[in-house]
């Protein structure tokens, strides 16, 4: 069982759950269902449950600017986060926030690199280009808020050590499988799909590539 505490910041919400019938663009594979990140993931095998209530980060963690760096998220995790420690816990903490130092062009990151327990913090970014519906999308909020879940499980997928999908050739000998950069994974980006983005999304079944599900 892995458990996992989502905390979002003051000026931002968690998107944890997605109603998949709410956006026309989407498989006739997929039924209209109340989709949560914990399915997703007890879907590909795994009995993901949340640890507890959701905590709230004062934006006063973030400085003067109001924007996030890899340091105080962080530090952030340290301090909001009660399972953390320096030992592999088989949980993890994912922060939603609005936006990232680097600008709106990051919209999520494994930002937890520090010490030899890594991949406990996930982080991904509401206010950064994921919530920019295409100009006359049929249904720009349904759209924002599929994109802002799919960013969620995305970087929750790296906790599991999954690469993105066309990364896996670039050195990481642990990482024992094929690039597959048209995949309609998690993993892989949906702008970067051959189709684009409408193509990806028509076809995707919210779910990993099988090689990840064996991985």
């Amino acid at each position: 069982t892995l458990p996992v505490t989502f905390t979002p910041v003051l000026t931002t919400a968690p998107v944890t759950e997605i109603d998949t019938g709410a956006h026309p663009n989407r498989p006739v594979t997929v039924p209209a269902e109340t989709l949560s990140i914990e399915k997703i993931f007890r879907r590909a095998g795994f009995n993901v449950s949340k640890s507890g209530g959701d905590g709230v980060v004062p934006m006063a963690v973030t400085g003067a600017d109001a924007f996030w760096s890899d340091m105080e998220m962080h530090d952030a995790m340290q301090v909001y986060w009660s399972r953390f420690s320096n030992k592999a816990p088989w949980s993890m903490w994912v922060l939603f926030g609005a936006q990232h130092e680097s600008g709106s062009g990051l919209c999520g990151i494994m930002f937890d690199d520090i010490g030899p327990n890594r991949r406990q913090g996930a982080a991904l970014f509401n206010d950064s280009f994921i919530k920019d519906a295409p100009a006359g999308d049929p249904n720009p909020a349904a759209w924002t808020a599929r994109s802002r879940f799919w960013t969620a499980c995305h970087e929750m997928g790296h906790a599991f050590n999954l690469a993105h999908c066309w990364q896996r050739s670039l050195g990481m000998p642990w990482i024992a499988m094929a690039d597959e950069p048209s995949a309609l994974s998690f993993m892989n980006y949906y702008f970067l799909h051959p189709g684009g983005e409408p193509a990806f999304f028509a076809d995707f079944e919210y779910r990993f590539s099988d090689q990840e599900l064996l991985f």
